[in-house]
């Protein structure tokens, strides 16, 4: 399914190029979500089908017809490779540990790009835009206690623990969250 979307600059760091997701994003995010190792923190700890990332896919383009903003591909600035995606999204419904009204922060990156701060990077930039050009009052982001490489990715871009819960296959989740600062 292909949807129209008008224009929308890339977000730049010093080293990551965050675009729009597009119909060229998929083969990145069937690479992502059909490695184990990627996908042991994540939902209910497995790879998905080729249909379970074809509807992935189609939900983060949905969400950008539907919203204005979301899933965002971390391209390499110096070598123009896709190493994976940061987001700011609303939940889907079947998220029962976040509100239908929250803004979750989140990312997925390759093996090959982890440690090397690139997620820590995409996170800050999409936490700016959250409250700085959607004028957001407070973003959400969750993970499975055994990750804790994403707890210190959120806890460098300023989120603070805020409570626990049980996601929809029985995972013990902590979430986290971020208030803006703007008056």
């Amino acid at each position: 399914m292909t949807f129209i979307m008008k224009p929308l600059p890339p977000i730049e760091t010093p080293r990551l190029m965050l675009r729009r997701w597009s119909d060229d994003d998929l083969n990145g995010l069937r690479e992502l979500t059909q490695r184990a190792e990627v996908m042991r923190h994540i939902g209910a700890q497995v790879t998905l089908t080729e249909e379970q990332t074809g509807q992935e896919h189609v939900a983060k383009l949905a969400h950008w017809h539907e919203h204005g903003f979301g899933a965002r591909a971390a391209v390499r600035r110096d070598t123009n490779e896709w190493i994976g995606y940061a987001v700011l999204q609303h939940p889907r419904p079947d998220v029962v540990e976040l509100q239908p009204s929250d803004v979750e922060i989140g990312w997925l990156f390759l093996p090959f790009a982890w440690g090397q701060g690139f997620a820590t990077e995409a996170a800050r930039a999409l936490r700016d835009e959250g409250f700085e050009r959607l004028g957001l009052a407070r973003v959400v982001a969750r993970y499975q206690p055994a990750n804790t490489a994403s707890a210190r990715i959120m806890e460098k871009i300023g989120m603070r623990f805020e409570r626990e819960a049980v996601d929809r296959h029985g995972n013990g989740i902590r979430i986290y969250c971020m208030e803006s600062t703007a008056s």
